[in-house]
């Protein structure tokens, strides 16, 4: 074999590993939108809270996977990404992304309905409308 097969030999392997690490990585995302359907400008000291949960057992509390919190969050519709471990994930399980956006720790809008992700044939991509908290 001669050296310039040993090197291209030695580089094609090389890049094949790296192909493997980065294909089996260990987090994986959820990611989508936050919005509101009201006009209403956001302060700049409002928080976007995400959670990704396992939400599988209807009379029980949710499971925690991740919680994120951003901030300063701007205005709508607001970018978010959410990582998991996927060895975390059970496929006969149900995960749902829930929101919420507050200020100065009051509640200003929330989810009111089901975000399901990753399992049971469900996105990775989720475009969420969250509701005004009325005081």
């Amino acid at each position: 074999m001669s050296a310039i097969t040993k090197i291209s030999y030695g580089l094609f392997v090389m890049h094949l590993l790296v192909g493997c690490l980065s294909t089996n990585s260990s987090t994986h995302v959820v990611k989508g939108t936050v919005s509101y359907l009201e006009r209403v400008a956001l302060s700049p000291s409002t928080k976007l809270e995400i959670i990704l949960a396992d939400v599988s057992l209807a009379d029980a509390p949710y499971k925690l996977i991740h919680q994120k919190t951003i901030s300063p969050i701007g205005q709508v519709p607001i970018t978010f990404e959410i990582s998991y471990d996927p060895h975390q994930i059970i496929e006969n399980h149900t995960y749902a992304v829930m929101a919420r956006i507050t200020d100065q720790g009051s509640l200003l809008f929330i989810n009111d309905k089901s975000y399901q992700v990753i399992t049971r044939n469900n996105t990775q991509d989720v475009q969420m409308i969250l509701k005004r908290v009325s005081h």
